[in-house]
C-alpha cells in the first residue's frame, strides 16, 4: 500500500474512533467537526473531503461497530418467545449499563437529521428488518406461534420499547424482557398449545 493510502487509512480510522469516543462522552449534539478533527488530530478539511457531515462519519462508525459493538444477535435455539426474549434482556441489560442509554438517545437524536443514521442503529441492535418480524413470521409459518399481531407490529412495538427505555434511562429489572417479550408472545398463544 502506498505511504499515503497508508495515511489517509491512519487518518480515517483516527476520525472515526475520535467521533465514537466524543459521542459517548458528550452525546451528538454537543459532537462538533472542529472537536472531532482536534481530537483525531486532523485537519477539517480532511473531515469534509471523505465526509459532507457529521451525522455521515456517525454512520460510518455505526457500520464498523465503533459505536454500538456489542454482538446483539437474535439467538436461535428453536424457541421463538425465549430467544427474542433473551436477545431484548441482552439489549435492555446493554442499555441500563454505564451511560449507553445516553449514547443511544443521541444516536436517536442524530437519526432525525440522518435517516441512514436510524438505519444503522436498528442494524447495530439486530432490529427492523427483518430479523425481529422474520423470526416471528417463520414461527408463525411453522405453527409455533399465532399471534393477533402480524410480525411488522411486533417487531415495532419492540423496537418502541427499547427506543423509550433508553430515552427513560431506566434501569432494567431482572426478568422485565420475558415479561414485555411475553405480553406479545405469549406460550399461551402458540399455534400447538390451543385447542
Amino acid at each position: 500500500m502506498p505511504r499515503g493510502a497508508a495515511r489517509s487509512e491512519a487518518a480515517r480510522a483516527a476520525i472515526l474512533a475520535s467521533v465514537a469516543s466524543l459521542v459517548d462522552r458528550v452525546g451528538y449534539d454537543a459532537v462538533t467537526i472542529e472537536g472531532i478533527a482536534a481530537a483525531a488530530g486532523v485537519g477539517k478539511q480532511t473531515i469534509y473531503r471523505w465526509y459532507p457531515s457529521k451525522s455521515a462519519i456517525i454512520a460510518e462508525a455505526l457500520v464498523e461497530g465503533r459505536l454500538l459493538g456489542e454482538d446483539f444477535t437474535i439467538p436461535d435455539t428453536g424457541d421463538p418467545v425465549a430467544d427474542i426474549a433473551a436477545w431484548l434482556e441482552h439489549v435492555l441489560r446493554f442499555l441500563a449499563s454505564r451511560n449507553h442509554s445516553a449514547l443511544l438517545s443521541s444516536l436517536i437524536a442524530a437519526s432525525v437529521d440522518s435517516p441512514e443514521i436510524g438505519l444503522r442503529i436498528s442494524q447495530r441492535l439486530g432490529l427492523g428488518g427483518p430479523t425481529i418480524a422474520e423470526r416471528v413470521r417463520q414461527a408463525t409459518d411453522a405453527g409455533e406461534l399465532a399471534s393477533p399481531l402480524s410480525p411488522d407490529q411486533i417487531d415495532q412495538l419492540i423496537v418502541g420499547i427499547i427506543m423509550m427505555r433508553a430515552l427513560g434511562r431506566n434501569p432494567y429489572v431482572e426478568g422485565e424482557a420475558r415479561q414485555l417479550v411475553g405480553a406479545l408472545l405469549d406460550s399461551s398463544t402458540r399455534a400447538d398449545s390451543r385447542p
